[in-house]
């Protein structure tokens, strides 16, 4: 039998170009063999990016799913952007992520694919809810209004994930992260999270010798989960959760960190040592919507979550090795140096598709992956 006959479980990811999707494949790529987070023997995975296909199209979808037949998919594809690009495309951000999402189950029940994880975010909860937040609230009142066409986008993968179990009996499930961070982030200053958005900035202001102002008072607090601790989870939902209720992946409550430490910690780590200040004119949001990870630690059993220090110095010294070719929002960076950063292949596994980064745009509004 030749190389290209091999038989292999295939294992599908979507939306692997961006930051969850970039960590899976860094573990499968460097994980040994057959360990707890590291590939299995027989396991062909497949990182599909948006050149791949368009996951709004059926035809598409239902065509990458008969090419590599998978036994299962991590399903990490969207239609994401900042607070104003919601704000402005709440039926955009709707309409997209509910065809995504469709397109992708369907074609999973069709071809007989055994497992689906489809990743959701906290920001299906109810706006007004009691803390910490727990799986079981998900559905007790509406989200918060500057996102809900998102929001409600990704809570219908829940209502799907039940139904298909109801009349199909399919083991679908989610995962929702708290607050992701580490290589392969969007640092963007203009549509990025707080971490590599406040990377970015540091970086900036010591390059430029200009000051580093972090907007509002730096007194919310926050849960913070490293990229490499978040794909360690979904490996291990892929061998080891079966239940349709989705699981919160995320440090402790107890591991709540202000943004003003976040920020000294980067400046520490940047090497900073200009003038450094908050801007209290600016909102400081919600001050802290803590997410309760007890569920998780009872199923996973020995799982420790990388420090929060040692994640962020990995996360600055990667971006600022890699910054020419980084997500920063520059049309100097990707485009002049050849294209984004990516981790290498993992070894022994047949390649994807021909890579490509989303550049689709629908009435302004980027099209990116988690």
């Amino acid at each position: 039998m030749s190389s290209s006959e091999t038989k292999y479980s295939t294992i599908v990811v979507t939306g692997a170009s961006g930051l969850v999707g970039s960590a899976i494949k860094e573990l499968i790529a460097t994980e040994p063999l057959d360990s707890r987070f590291g590939r299995k023997r027989g396991e062909r995975w497949v990182f599909l990016r948006s050149g791949d296909g368009d996951l709004k199209d059926p035809a598409q979808t239902d065509a990458i799913f008969e090419k590599y037949k998978p036994v299962a998919v991590i399903h990490l594809a969207a239609l994401v952007g900042g607070l104003f690009n919601n704000m402005r495309h709440n039926l955009t951000f709707l309409r997209d992520n509910i065809l995504i999402n469709d397109n992708v189950l369907w074609s999973a029940y069709k071809h007989d694919t055994k497992k689906v994880i489809s990743c959701l975010s906290t920001c299906v909860f109810p706006d007004k809810v009691e803390y910490p937040l727990t799986e079981e609230k998900i559905h007790l009142g509406p989200p918060h209004s500057s996102n809900f066409g998102y929001s409600h986008a990704k809570r219908m993968v829940d209502v799907q994930n039940r139904a298909y179990k109801d009349e199909f009996g399919c083991n679908f499930t989610s995962a929702i992260p708290t607050n992701v961070f580490g290589r392969y982030d969007n640092f963007d200053l203009e549509d990025s999270h707080v971490i590599p958005g406040l990377i970015h900035k540091c970086y900036l202001a010591k390059k430029n010798g200009t000051p580093f102002v972090v907007s509002g008072t730096g007194k919310p607090l926050r849960q913070f989960i490293h990229s490499l601790d978040l794909a360690r989870l979904f490996i291990w939902m892929l061998r080891e959760y079966d239940d349709v209720e989705p699981l919160i992946l995320s440090v402790g409550e107890d591991e709540e960190i202000s943004i003003k430490e976040v920020a000294d910690a980067i400046v520490r780590e940047v090497g900073f040592t200009g003038e450094y200040k908050f801007d209290t004119t600016k909102s400081d949001g919600q001050f802290r919507k803590p997410a309760s990870n007890k569920k998780i630690m009872s199923l996973i059993g020995d799982f420790k979550f990388t420090p929060f220090d040692e994640a962020l110095k990995d996360t600055v010294k990667w971006f600022t090795e890699n910054y020419d070719i980084a997500r920063t929002g520059f049309e100097s960076s990707a485009a002049a140096k050849g294209g984004r950063a990516q981790p290498k292949e993992p070894e022994d596994t047949p390649p994807s598709s021909p890579r490509a980064s989303f550049s689709a745009a629908l009435n302004g509004t980027a099209q990116k992956v988690l």
